[in-house]
């Protein structure tokens, strides 16, 4: 399947603007979708996704999505090595968008060795190859590993629904209520491009809790890849155990503490996001709250991730930098070939 027609993808702002689109754009065809059924039937230990950067970050999403749900548990792995545990009773699921992310491969052909069952959701590639005679989903091809992301999460919000048994999303009617959830934050005091400009020149310190922390490491990545400078990301509560005794350094080194505040907060997180939010101030450092209004917990996670996809490129605009290009990851890529 090839979209370039439609999105322009030399441009990281037209591929961002393409999110809600690309949400209801894969659908799981027959063949794959009986495959997830029989799998939801099987006695299962767990469910296993790979993947790595761009690639990775829609399994980290979905994990947090659907473990409450999950009568078994769901891992992710971002590394060359299957954990031993990962036996023939497990699901994997191993996600690279190229097909040929050298640490997914490795991990899959482990996978495939121990004869656990797999799908694969790529673009070709080697990881195409070793999946022959097993369920494919295939992309379109074309985007940045990071752009594909509302690909990845939709393939994978589909598939993790199927194999726990869960009522489907209709992937058309939520690309709808995203865009129209996007379309709200225009010349408003939330707006990414108010946002960008509030961080500029500093350093953007993302935090989130539960279904939204992966979305505060989206964001670190994301400022990273497109604005081409320093971020970081936390998670309560984890971080009023340690590194909230840093917070004396904020000002020091111009960090803006950005809460991603969620309307599913229990009473005791909500506290203490306040009071994380108070010892802050405390050190003469403002934070940025930051709440998007949504009906469910999958709409305000991917419209997190939406918006902070759009602070991004906000901020690489703003900076007046190439957002596409990852001019040190190719860098690296030569090194380590050598």
């Amino acid at each position: 399947m090839d979209i370039t027609g439609e999105i322009d993808l030399s441009s990281m702002r037209s591929m961002i603007n393409a999110f809600p689109d690309l949400i209801k754009m894969v659908e799981l065809n027959h063949d794959v979708m009986k495959q997830m059924k029989e799998f939801s039937r099987e006695q299962f230990r767990g469910i296993c996704i790979l993947g790595m950067g761009g690639s990775g970050i829609a399994g980290n999403l979905c994990k947090e999505m659907y473990s409450d749900e999950a009568y078994a548990p769901i891992i992710c792995v971002s590394d060359y090595i299957l954990p031993k545990y990962v036996t023939k009773q497990w699901i994997v699921i191993g996600v690279s968008y190229s097909g040929n992310t050298e640490e997914t491969i490795s991990a899959f052909e482990q996978a495939v060795n121990r004869g656990c069952p797999t799908i694969s959701i790529t673009t070709g590639g080697r990881l195409e190859v070793l999946s022959e005679g097993r369920p494919i989903c295939y992309l379109p091809i074309g985007f940045q590993p990071r752009a594909a992301l509302p690909l990845l999460i939709s393939v994978q919000i589909q598939i993790l629904e199927t194999i726990l048994g869960l009522i489907p999303t209709d992937m058309k009617v939520f690309s709808k209520k995203i865009n129209s959830i996007a379309n709200t934050w225009k010349n408003t005091s939330i707006s990414p491009k108010i946002i960008a400009n509030e961080i500029v020149g500093r350093i953007p310190l993302f935090i989130g809790w539960q279904h939204l922390s992966p979305v505060a490491y989206r964001a670190k990545c994301q400022i990273n890849e497109n604005a081409k400078t320093v971020s970081f990301f936390s998670v309560i509560p984890e971080n009023n155990h340690n590194e909230i005794e840093g917070t004396g350094m904020y000002g020091t080194f111009q960090i803006v503490p950005i809460f991603l505040r969620s309307k599913y907060e229990t009473t005791q997180i909500s506290k203490r996001f306040d009071a994380t939010e108070r010892v802050i101030l405390d050190e003469g450092v403002r934070s940025i709250n930051l709440r998007i209004e949504t009906d469910t917990k999958l709409e305000e996670l991917v419209a997190f991730t939406l918006y902070v996809d759009m602070i991004s490129i906000e901020l690489a605009d703003i900076r007046k930098v190439d957002s596409v290009s990852v001019e040190r990851i190719a860098s690296l890529k030569r090194i380590l070939s050598e």
